[in-house]
């Protein structure tokens, strides 16, 4: 399988909107590395994004939400954030 910019967003929105904790994202992050095909093109931005969050479970290296803006923003995503009352 090959590991596209479009499938690391979708996970991290996963983890950012509530849908996967961080446990299962670092783990999804560490099997990709060692196991996909990353894609040719992007493979530094990926592999870099990749080793970033796959290590967001060690306290030292933890991940803060400017990060995350940088990492979608590399994905060529920009975050917009939006509150709505419930």
């Amino acid at each position: 399988m090959i590991l596209t910019k479009d499938t690391v967003k979708e996970k991290i929105l996963d983890y950012l909107s509530l849908k996967i904790n961080l446990k299962v994202l670092v783990e999804w992050c560490e099997e990709q590395f060692l196991y996909s095909e990353l894609e040719e093109s992007d493979f530094e931005t990926l592999s870099e994004i990749l080793s970033k969050i796959g290590l967001a479970d060690v306290k030292n290296f933890g991940i803060e939400w400017h990060e995350w803006n940088e990492f979608l923003l590399k994905l060529g995503y920009k975050v917009e954030i939006q509150l709505k009352v419930v």
